[in-house]
């Protein structure tokens, strides 16, 4: 509940600014045209995000700063060019002609952790310049926010812009991108051909304390650059932001996999001494004993997972520990600007930027498909599947859709259409180039892999995701290990029991459905997942998501509330095949009313040539929902227990008693006693033979009093009902924005024609009025 929460109010409030910030001024000069301190930050309404991303420093004095870099006397600008999760880069321009970039980081993500990230960053970026791999070279940073600028900073050379958007156009096709592609490719192969003897990340001697330790570092550079704690953010953040933690460096995979799960064990401990903190996490208070559960099957796996690689690994080289560069993505991307004669030229010495979270670590547990060329579905068919599936066609052609689905497609939609069709296609250029490279095909091939990296990653986020990824990746290497690895190795140290699993399959499948929606959710309103989207998209996604709101299904995607009780008071219609009337005759009765045909065809009705175009269009939409709620009913047929348990009507009667018992003085009287009557009228109908009397008896006056109670009680619902239809709200009275001043007056007319004394109740939707949803 809490994930579904959260991910939905950020969708709702997250806006990113992507245009940048210009400032203009003279740096030192006292003629500033800016504030001293200036707040960049992604536009937020109440987001949480908002403070995690925030950066706050004096520009007058990062201008000084680089001008003293740069050998200028004057800068004339500074401007945003790029914005990751964790970083802005920015530009500043000088009056020699020159220009540098500026990194500074969101250190609010970073936890206690920004000053060791900042400072392993700059120590890889050297060695990278040392590998003779493109990357800026720095000329000033700070690791702390104690310095003059107010905040951590690294400044570097101008060596272009961020490929970014571009990646995405339809003229990036081609030689272009093969230039490109291949150009990361050998980057990935040299970074990952030197050996480290420790896991960790990379420093300067004199910011790692530890100097007594061996550097970790088997090459001549050993006396420039040292293995340090590891530098991901993830090691420090949030609930691991206590200093005193082991975050290495270790020596073996075992000692860091095992110190992520005591990092993890820490967290649970924090979260269950104060409960509240799990409200900005997916788990609940329930959900710690598992996770510990959990943690306890990763440590005995712990020292196994070495044998499991070199099990399947040439000469070993599977666990050889190496640096590969964490996000390469296009906005991390730096090439020249495109002109028209450099298309090709530029995307030859592409440079790397954001190293922030790179580690030595084994070579096995970091290869993969860099997000550059990897495919990340945006479009859907029917059944849920992307519309290319590249996993069914890795090696070969990414074939195009047939004609009877494309000629359906507008221009808009055909352009997306070929953008998803580019990417796929590089993701599947990416892995016929593996072939090249017999280690990198086999190791691509070795999917346990994936397995063991997502299992580390999920133990440090066990407690803000929920055991759902933990559990996941732990039955995937479960099932590895039985099939591939149990003759050579032994059982598996760990097992889950029957229940486990079944358990297990449910709440996956719950997971995977929110997932999924989530995905398409974020799509169809143009947001990433987190629900950042750009400023001018802002008000069109808002709308869409004030509709999405209104169909959000939370039980579809929310288990809460599940509870083991007899079959027959929970078997019912769900409700995503449940006909609810919004449209009535005049008489008060639905339009089509299901129970008169429960089985069979949903007639037409014969007065269609009186409506209007939209008109129809809402009948023909209540009509397929009714004809839902048959065709379910029909197929009950298939299975006679369902049947019978469908026809079995008390039933209904008994599990709603029970529902109104809990609310009876939120509801009032009405609903427990009409369904207390309706049981009484079945007992002696249908039990009396066989069980004896009705436990409970009513009184004449009793009936007769509730006879009429319970017709003003439907007058007030089934009105209820109708207003809610024509203000086009739900029955709690909410409503799209859009539809708000329509709403109003017809609101106001329905409260003068209102009759109390008819209805038994006020006139309902009055500013102020209790909500169904708090009673």
């Amino acid at each position: 509940m809490h994930g579904t929460l959260s991910i939905i109010a950020g969708l709702a409030v997250f806006q990113i600014l992507k245009a940048g910030f210009v400032f203009l001024g003279k740096a030192g000069s006292g003629s500033s045209h800016v504030s001293p301190t200036v707040k960049f930050s992604k536009a937020n309404v109440g987001c949480i995000e908002q403070e995690l991303r925030r950066v706050q420093f004096n520009v007058e004095e990062l201008m000084r700063v680089a001008c003293v870099a740069i050998g200028a006397e004057t800068c004339l600008s500074i401007k945003k060019i790029s914005e990751s999760d964790y970083i802005k880069v920015f530009r500043l321009r000088f009056d020699n002609s020159m220009s540098l970039m500026a990194s500074l980081p969101h250190s609010n993500m970073f936890g206690s952790g920004v000053s060791p990230i900042i400072a392993s960053e700059v120590a890889t970026m050297t060695l990278m310049r040392k590998w003779e791999l493109n990357t800026p070279q720095v000329l000033s940073w700070s690791k702390d926010q104690e310095n003059s600028i107010g905040w951590p900073y690294i400044l570097m050379e101008d060596v272009g812009d961020p490929l970014g958007d571009e990646w995405r156009e339809p003229e990036m096709r081609g030689k272009p991108v093969d230039t490109l592609l291949t150009n990361v490719k050998n980057q990935m192969a040299v970074m990952s051909a030197t050996p480290f003897s420790r896991l960790g990340s990379i420093y300067f001697p004199e910011d790692i304390p530890e100097v007594s330790q061996p550097s970790g570092i088997v090459s001549e550079l050993e006396h420039e650059v040292r293995v340090g704690p590891i530098a991901n953010f993830l090691w420090w953040r949030g609930y691991h932001d206590e200093p005193h933690l082991d975050r290495g460096p270790w020596d073996t995979v075992e000692q860091y996999i095992k110190a992520a799960v005591r990092l993890e064990r820490r967290a649970v401990e924090r979260h269950r001494a104060d409960p509240t903190s799990l409200i900005y996490t997916k788990s609940s208070v329930k959900d710690l004993l598992e996770i510990e559960h959990l943690l306890d099957k990763v440590d005995s796996l712990a020292p196994h997972v070495q044998a499991v690689v070199e099990s399947v690994s040439p000469s070993g080289r599977f666990m050889r520990n190496c640096l590969m560069h964490p996000h390469l993505n296009s906005h991390n991307i730096i090439v020249p600007k495109l002109t028209a004669e450099n298309s090709v030229t530029r995307m030859k010495n592409p440079y790397l930027i954001d190293w922030q979270g790179t580690c030595a670590l084994p070579f096995a547990l970091q290869w993969d498909i860099p997000p550059i060329a990897e495919y990340q579905p945006e479009l859907f068919q029917p059944n849920g599947e992307p519309v290319f599936p590249v996993e069914n066609y890795s090696f070969g052609e990414v074939p195009w859709p047939d004609s009877d689905y494309t000629d359906n497609l507008s221009p808009e939609q055909l352009e997306n259409l070929s953008a998803e069709h580019r990417i796929a296609t590089r993701n599947v250029r990416w892995n016929q180039w593996l072939l090249d490279v017999p280690e990198h095909c086999w190791v691509t091939d070795f999917h346990t892999r994936v397995y063991i990296r997502m299992m580390i990653h999920y133990v440090l986020r066990a407690c803000a995701e929920g055991p759902y990824g933990l559990r996941f990746f732990l039955i995937h290497i479960k099932k590895d290990w039985d099939s591939k690895f149990r003759e050579k190795l032994g059982p598996c140290p760990y097992t889950f029991t029957v229940d486990e699993l079944e358990q297990a399959e449910e709440a996956d499948v719950q997971y995977m459905r929110f997932e999924t929606a989530l995905t398409k959710l974020s799509v169809q309103l143009g947001t990433t997942r987190d629900g950042g989207i750009d400023a001018e998209y802002y008000d069109t996604a808002m709308k869409g998501l004030a509709q999405a709101k209104l169909d959000w299904d939370e039980k579809f995607c929310d288990w809460e509330g599940t509870c083991v009780l007899p079959f027959a008071l929970q078997w019912d219609v769900p409700q995503i095949a449940e006909y609810q009337p919004d449209m009535f005759e005049p008489n008060g009765e639905p339009v089509f009313p299901v129970k008169n045909y429960s089985v069979g065809e949903v007639p037409w009705p014969d007065y269609t040539n009186t409506l209007s175009p939209e008109q129809l269009e809402i009948l023909s939409a209540e009509h397929r929902i009714a004809t839902r709620t048959v065709d379910w009913n029909q197929s009950l047929l298939d299975v006679p227990e369902h049947y019978a348990v469908t026809d079995f009507h008390t039933r209904v009667y008994i599990r709603m008693m029970i529902h109104y018992v809990l609310r009876a003085c939120a509801e009032g009287p009405y609903g427990l006693r009409f369904f207390l009557i309706h049981i009484k009228k079945d007992w002696d109908s249908k039990f009396r033979e066989k069980i004896g009397p009705c436990p409970y008896t009513f009184t004449v006056d009793e009936l007769e009093r509730a006879k009429e109670a319970d017709v003003q009680y439907m007058r007030f619902e089934n009105m209820l009902t109708n207003l809610a239809g024509r203000l086009q709200s739900t029955k709690d009275g909410e409503i799209n924005a859009e539809h708000y001043d329509t709403a109003r007056k017809e609101l106001a007319r329905a409260r003068l024609d209102w009759d109390e004394k008819y209805f038994g109740k006020p006139f309902p939707f009055q500013d102020g009025q209790y909500s169904e949803l708090l009673r």
